[in-house]
């Protein structure tokens, strides 16, 4: 039983590296490039994570075991309520570089809630000690909730101010002598001094996160839409709202390389902003993590590449002086000039205009299969059209004896089928473009096991307990619905969503690399922790 218990713990991540191996191979050999991986992408969410969502909430979901609903909305919420935490916690007491203060808390609040829970999902529960094939269809069901509350914490509800709030707000570049005293500071001095910045902490991250640029920003209508989230979604609404004031020219440019370079940022974001999977986050411009291509415009290209070639900290947030000087005065004509239309505009107007854009952010391929996908389940009369419904009078049938309708839902399954091992494929391209930074002696190494601490094992550890609590002295969740308790702890254990790497380059000089730290050793850490707390949960839930 024990020789049992371990391999069907161990078979779950063997089935997921084996395909990520597979895409980090490949792109490493320059056989699955940069396009290859954001055509895939595209694939994933516009045609086969629909399908797959919609051919497996259909015959799975009923309305007695829809009532999970309630209860996955509330562990996923607490999971990134407490993984926030502990991101916050792991910024106060381990050094953190300073250009990725913000980003260091959403790489702990939102993780790969995609292709990688739903592989583990679909392995185990195909299998015993489960039922087979309907716990697998169940679970994934049971996933796409999940990625559900992803999508909406991380956009709609702009959690997405958090990534981009380190390029709104740079901090100050230190001196040699600030970086040499702030490093020898004593442990107690630094507490003291995170215990009096922990309030303002906690208070700028659940507070409105509103746009306030810098000479670091973007532009006006571009904070506003990554940060909202709202017309990136909504293709009719985004063309031509980004300007070039971004952070990587010293020039203006000319209108029309200015219009193209907006077109490639707009299908950017479409990719990313309607993408609630960790893997499908790749972008036609970016050569390695923390690279732009910088096609634009060949004496930009060569100002890049000058600017590229020159040693820098991992902490360096400044740019130059004098792109300061040309930034502030461009962009902050452009803020101001927003800002002040803004405030033009009466309560309700801006009320309105908020529903609006939060309801044009919902439209995205994955969130309208899962609403009619919910429809469809829980509306008998529907759900005869496709499957058999047990207990209901009422059979159509096809020539072929069949449900009307079921080809459709054949269909979406085929299709379907496709979705977590393409994603697992971009997963390990995305992981194999990736470059972290040298020396590696300057990177915070502290500050990076304690996330990868913090993330895959004590987050599991206050899952598992959370979880079983809610099972065994609550009727929250049924202590007979294995399926689902097992979903919910698959989700406390799973590492940072590679998302987060294409978000960064959005916004100009990215952070990226040093992220790739984080991310290498949180999937290292992960493989070895999703073992044991399968092999734990297995155990407690039979």
């Amino acid at each position: 039983a024990t020789n049992a218990l371990i391999w069907i713990s161990f078979k779950p991540i063997l089935k997921l590296a084996i395909p990520a191996a597979i895409g980090c191979c490949l792109t490493r050999a320059g056989l699955f490039p940069v396009p290859a991986s954001r055509g895939a992408s595209q694939l994933i969410l516009n045609c086969m994570l629909p399908a797959l969502l919609f051919s497996k909430i259909v015959p799975s979901i009923t309305p007695e075991n829809a009532k999970a609903i309630g209860p996955i909305f509330l562990v996923g919420s607490v999971y990134m309520l407490i993984s926030m935490l502990l991101g916050v916690l792991v910024r106060m007491f381990f050094p953190t570089p300073r250009n990725f203060r913000w980003g260091l808390i959403a790489a702990a609040t939102w993780s790969n809630w995609g292709d990688v829970p739903t592989s583990i999902a679909q392995t185990v529960c195909g299998s015993a000690p489960f039922s087979g094939p309907q716990d697998a269809n169940l679970a994934i069901a049971y996933v796409a909730i999940f990625i559900l509350i992803f999508y909406i914490t991380l956009f709609p509800l702009r959690g997405l101010a958090l990534i981009q709030r380190d390029y709104s707000h740079p901090a100050r570049l230190l001196s040699d002598e600030e970086e040499v005293e702030r490093t020898q500071r004593s442990r107690l001095h630094s507490l003291r001094a995170a215990q009096n910045r922990v309030g303002k902490v906690l208070s700028a991250t659940f507070a409105p996160l509103h746009r306030q640029t810098t000479s670091r920003s973007i532009d006006a209508a571009s904070v506003r839409e990554i940060a909202g989230a709202a017309h990136a979604a909504s293709p009719a609404e985004t063309t031509g709202q980004y300007s070039a004031a971004s952070g990587l020219q010293h020039r203006r440019p000319s209108q029309g390389r200015r219009a193209e370079r907006d077109v490639r940022m707009q299908e950017r974001l479409r990719t990313i902003v309607g993408s609630p999977t960790g893997s499908v986050i790749d972008d036609e411009e970016i050569t390695e993590v923390g690279t732009q291509s910088g096609a634009d415009d060949p004496k930009d290209s060569r100002t890049e590449l000058e600017r590229d070639s020159k040693p820098r900290r991992i902490d360096n947030t400044d740019e130059q002086d004098d792109k300061k000087d040309f930034l502030e005065e461009d962009g902050g004509a452009l803020s101001e000039s927003a800002d002040e239309d803004d405030r033009r505009r009466p309560p309700v107007v801006r009320i309105l205009l908020g529903v609006k854009n939060f309801g044009l952010s919902l439209l995205t391929p994955p969130t309208i299969s899962l609403v009619l996908a919910l429809v469809c389940a829980l509306v008998k009369p529907l759900k005869a059209l496709f499957t058999a419904v047990p207990d209901y009078g009422w059979h159509p049938t096809a020539p072929d004896g069949e449900p009307p309708l079921s080809i459709l839902l054949d269909t979406a399954t085929f299709l379907g089928n496709a979705s977590v091992p393409l994603g697992l494929l971009v997963l390990g391209s995305t992981l194999g473009r990736m470059r972290i930074p040298r020396p590696v002696s300057r990177l915070p190494i502290s500050s990076i096991c304690a996330l990868a601490i913090a993330k895959c094992v004590i987050l599991p550890i206050i899952g598992f307990v959370f979880v079983r609590a809610l099972a065994t002295h609550t009727s929250i969740v049924r202590e007979d619905n294995h399926v689902l308790q097992y979903v919910m702890l698959i989700f406390a254990s799973v590492p940072t969503a590679t998302t987060q790497v294409a978000l960064t380059v959005v916004n100009g000089e990215s952070n990226a690399d040093v992220l790739a730290a984080y991310l290498i050793v949180q999937y290292i850490v992960f493989c070895f922790s999703s073992v044991i707390l399968t092999a734990v949960s297995l155990r407690a839930i039979f």
